[in-house]
């Protein structure tokens, strides 16, 4: 249900509430492709690795984006 229709149901029932803005929340992708002036995206990777084909150890790589048109 739209707010504007939510509000109006609410207030011709005469129930009481309390409307709170929240600030735009972003997703990570979002922020990850988003605009940045002379700064580069990267995103992280979590590896395993070791011997014989057990992987024992662990590792982190960062990797840069490629940008999105």
């Amino acid at each position: 249900m739209p707010v504007k229709k939510r509000k109006e149901f609410l207030d011709t029932h005469r129930v009481k509430y309390v409307s709170i803005v929240h600030s735009r929340a972003y997703t990570a992708q979002q922020i990850a492709l988003g605009p940045r002036s002379g700064q580069r995206a990267g995103e992280g990777r979590h590896f395993e690795h070791g011997q014989s084909g057990r992987p024992d150890r662990h590792g982190c790589a960062l990797l840069e984006k490629e940008a999105h048109a």
